[in-house]
């Protein structure tokens, strides 16, 4: 009778066990780095370049599963830094400075090296900009991804600089990170054992 109880209990914890490891936390880190280097003018020719990059998360709440359309405002976008050097330093770590209508979206569907990942034009403007991507009237400084032809842009007001795609290299990374059982299920576990003790010492009174 004994054995009959614990066998039951036994065959319970194993179902229901099995039923919370599929619970476990998982997620696909995706690292996006980005260089790119230009001159501009010809009579004094002025050496520029830009570096960074951006972590993506799909087990960030809210975050797409879908990676070949990662908004540029998705919650698992996360360290967003670009540094641009050349017509004097800027950096942008603020990816919700987005222009207007131009918010777009990266594909970082694929893992490697690429000319080009935003699927439509992606502009980011600083503080005091008035929504013009790609022109020489918008005041604040601008960066835009995939302007003309995958080509990156840099103006930092009445000033444009181009990297072509040739010379504009995106490099994606991912980080596959392990899943991790919830603590329910290890519960679970010290729970049955203790109600096979009970019934055993319910056997001996």
């Amino acid at each position: 009778m004994i054995s009959k109880q614990v066998g039951r209990v036994i065959g319970a914890a194993v179902m229901a066990t099995t039923l919370a490891l599929p619970m476990a936390a998982s997620a696909t880190v995706v690292d996006v780095t980005l260089s790119a280097s230009g001159v501009f003018g010809s009579v004094n020719p002025i050496s520029f370049s830009i570096s960074g990059g951006f972590t993506f998360d799909s087990d960030v709440t809210g975050a797409t599963n879908d990676l070949s359309q990662v908004g540029i405002l998705d919650p698992g976008i996360s360290n967003f830094a670009f540094f641009f050097s050349g017509f004097g330093d800027t950096m942008f770590t603020d990816p919700t400075s987005v222009t207007s209508g131009v918010q777009g979206s990266f594909d970082l569907s694929s893992e490697g090296s690429f000319s080009n990942i935003a699927n439509t034009p992606i502009c980011i403007q600083e503080a005091g900009g008035n929504g013009d991507c790609g022109g020489r009237s918008n005041p604040a400084a601008i960066l835009a991804f995939g302007i003309g032809a995958g080509e990156l842009l840099y103006s930092p007001g009445s000033v444009r600089a181009r990297f072509r795609p040739d010379t504009t290299e995106y490099t994606v990374t991912y980080r596959d990170v392990a899943a991790i059982p919830l603590p329910a299920s290890g519960l679970l576990l010290l729970s049955v054992l203790a109600g096979i003790g009970l019934i055993r010492r319910r056997s001996h009174t």
